[in-house]
């Protein structure tokens, strides 16, 4: 099953790097714990422009790019930006056999 919580029955390679033991109230709190972008997506119902997070260095699929040569790893578990609690696996990822 995919855990909701953050560590809760997930292999240790496979736990997300980031966890909020108290999450923001205000949102200024969460500004000054998200990027612009992340806000905007996950605190204003924004959506990233097309492309951005491939291009971006910092960004998600930039980042698993650079890092295992695609955006479509088969290890390890996604991560909500906001509060760190995991989300889903990657291999459970719809297109994880696609590069």
């Amino acid at each position: 099953t995919t855990p909701t919580k953050l560590g809760s029955s997930l292999p240790a390679n496979m736990k997300p790097i980031v966890k909020m033991e108290v999450l923001p109230k205000s949102e200024m709190a969460w500004l000054s714990v998200l990027s612009a972008d992340q806000f905007n997506v996950l605190r204003d119902k924004g959506t990233e422009a097309p492309g951005f997070s491939e291009k971006t260095p910092g960004e998600l699929e930039y980042e698993l790019k650079r890092q295992f040569k695609s955006k479509y790893p088969t290890e390890g578990a996604y991560a909500c930006a906001g509060c760190g609690s995991a989300l889903y696996y990657a291999k459970s990822k719809v297109g994880a056999r696609l590069n």
